[in-house]
């Protein structure tokens, strides 16, 4: 089945919320991460990891955090710890590792472009790699870093993925687009950083 989106203009999720005066707004952020899981699904299986990890973690935050339109992720973070309740904290830290691979892949594709590299001439197994190096490959133990070797055998050109979210026959909205959400992405997992590395020696990882 065809599973291509139709051409909006837009990519098909929406950016990730901005950091406001320290804040991150729970309730959008977890609708951008969302957002996310569904247009990595139909770049393709080579993505099934990547997407089923950041639904889960994504679903165990939902589970603890009760989030309203104000609702603030690193306070009910804050809160999460203080009581020593560590599995939405755990997935928020997988949740942005997983981020992180996005926002690296996605960075690469951005500079190949400025460079005036044709999308159907860019190495994307190489860049998804470079990408994982940079990201989960650390975090991950040997059979899970077998398994991201072996699906990348499988990967699409980046012409197929901006087919895939209906964007093939529009680059130039595609990158603008893309740069614009890699922003925003890139300022919330920054922020999401700082804040893991004031608690990470308190969290149970095994």
């Amino acid at each position: 089945m065809d599973n291509t989106m139709k051409y909006t203009g837009q990519l098909p999720m929406r950016d990730f919320p901005p950091v406001k005066n320290g804040r991150i707004n729970c309730k959008e952020f977890l609708a951008s991460s969302s957002d996310l899981v569904i247009v990595l699904h139909n770049f393709g299986a080579v993505f099934t990891p990547v997407r089923v990890d950041v639904q889960r973690n994504v679903n165990k935050m939902k589970k603890t955090f009760i989030c309203d339109e104000n609702s603030c992720l690193l306070e009910l973070m804050t809160e999460a710890h203080a009581r020593g309740d560590y599995e939405a904290l755990l997935a928020c830290l997988w949740l942005n590792r997983g981020l992180k691979l996005i926002e690296l892949f996605f960075e690469q594709i951005l500079t190949n472009s400025k460079a005036n590299i044709h999308p159907e001439d860019m190495d994307t197994l190489e860049m998804f790699t470079k990408a994982y190096d940079g990201s989960l490959r650390e975090h991950h133990n040997w059979i899970m870093q077998q398994l991201f070797e072996f699906i990348c055998r499988m990967f699409p050109t980046l012409s197929q993925m901006m087919k895939s979210v209906g964007m093939g026959d529009h680059p130039k909205e595609y990158l603008e687009n893309l740069e614009r959400y890699n922003k925003s992405l890139t300022s919330i997992r920054t922020k999401l950083d700082n804040y893991f590395k004031t608690i990470l020696d308190d969290l149970p990882l095994k």
